[in-house]
């Protein structure tokens, strides 16, 4: 049997400078796009089953009609396709005065292609594997204590949950405490986890799929996936690059072969230079500096300024010469600066 796992697709109108000619906004798009991708790659693989690991919602308590609508219509389309939706934190809607849950993915219970777990449940696939569906709930060590009991002894045993580890980190690098560690896990062959959208092996075999493209700013560099099961070689977990949305880069630029990567970086089709984040940890020539205008620039070159060596006994192209020259400009750019700046002077 195989079967392919998606995590943590934070369905919702995103904010974006790019809007759609139906109104759709590029970020929520390209969220659909992977979906789509997915679909794709189980028809062209023969796989029957698709997993969504928690969290198709992003704003809890609310829902964008328009998001649900787009993905109902993908499910509804790849009806050849088993759907099974797992219930994530950003799904739950509930009334604080009420213990009754409500769930976003219960907005596709209608659909015969898919099913919703809302609860933790075991799946039985074929003779010898079984299936616990984790999603996520309160309390969730003893769930999975509860449930792992039930498990048939001799079968490969997998776990597909939403939840957080303790060994794992968040995109930021930070590790939060969880009160589910790896070695709670140790009678699963293979598990594998929605929550935390930084693709990562936590061990040999656990490990979270991450978001299908960089959700949040945090998540820069990251290189987002969907995975692929093959039950009969469970230790070979097959990682398939999502596509065609736009990439937050980071690179700090030290050195003129840093600037080369910025311009290899350039000739990629697939980014977009806006989002490329450049640390500037260099003075660089005016040439160099339209290599980077556009992407997003942070400046890391200041440095002490109480002793610039101006006074006001000197000349005013004297002032500018001594202030570029403490900036490091190189000489052969003065002449740009110092007109800009006698350009300014004299409109005002």
């Amino acid at each position: 049997m195989k079967f392919v796992v998606m995590a943590d697709l934070h369905l919702k109108m995103w904010n974006d400078n790019e809007i759609l000619s139906d109104g759709t906004p590029r970020k929520l798009q390209e969220i659909i796009n992977t979906v789509i991708q997915a679909c794709e790659y189980c028809r062209k693989n023969d796989i029957k089953y698709i997993f969504i690991a928690g969290d198709i919602n992003d704003t809890k308590d609310n829902f964008s009609v328009r998001s649900f609508v787009l993905l109902r219509k993908v499910i509804q389309k790849y009806n050849d396709l088993n759907w099974v939706i797992l219930h994530g934190n950003h799904d739950l809607a509930s009334n604080v005065l009420s213990e009754i849950k409500y769930s976003a993915i219960e907005l596709f219970d209608s659909i015969d292609n898919c099913k919703l777990i809302l609860e933790p449940e075991i799946l039985e696939f074929e003779d010898d594997i079984e299936i616990l569906c984790m999603p996520y709930c309160s309390d969730i060590s003893p769930r999975i204590k509860e449930f792992e009991q039930k498990l048939s002894i001799g079968k490969k045993k997998i776990l597909i949950g939403h939840f957080g580890l303790d060994e794992a980190v968040l995109s930021s690098g930070v590790s939060v405490r969880s009160e589910v560690k790896a070695s709670d896990l140790g009678s699963f062959d293979l598990v594998i986890l929605g929550h935390y959208h930084k693709p990562q092996e936590v061990t040999k075999n656990i490990l979270y799929v991450g978001s299908p493209i960089q959700i949040r700013r945090d998540e820069v560099n990251e290189v987002k996936r969907f995975i692929c099961v093959d039950t009969n070689n469970i230790e070979e977990i097959r990682s398939i690059n999502t596509e065609g949305y736009r990439r937050f880069l980071e690179i700090s630029v030290n050195t003129e072969e840093d600037l080369e990567k910025v311009k290899e970086i350039a000739k990629d089709s697939n980014i977009n230079m806006k989002y490329v984040i450049v640390k500037l940890n260099m003075k660089v020539t005016k040439d160099q500096m339209m290599l980077l205008e556009n992407c997003q620039l942070i400046d890391m070159t200041d440095i002490d300024i109480n002793n610039r060596g101006i006074s006001l006994s000197m000349s005013l192209d004297d002032q500018l010469k001594k202030y570029l020259q403490y900036k490091e400009i190189h000489e052969e750019d003065w002449d740009f600066y110092l007109q800009t700046v006698k350009e300014a002077l004299e409109s005002v």
